[in-house]
């Protein structure tokens, strides 16, 4: 499981800088699907915080 959440998180992460924006649940899901990643539910179980949170400390990082 490790291997598909930072794998999952890497994707997030490339994401966001490229849209440059945060996706919603449902945008990360639709992508997620297609690319074979964590749902937006599960990177929420797998890193114990709100989907949300995670791509605004993401997005916090990068700058």
């Amino acid at each position: 499981m490790d291997e598909e959440y930072e794998k999952s998180i890497k994707a997030l992460q490339l994401y966001i800088k490229v849209i440059k924006n945060v996706p919603s649940g449902e945008q990360w899901n639709n992508y997620a699907v297609q690319e074979r990643l964590l749902s937006s539910k599960s990177m929420e179980y797998y890193s114990g915080i709100k989907f949300n949170k995670l791509c605004r400390k993401i997005m916090k990082r990068k700058k």
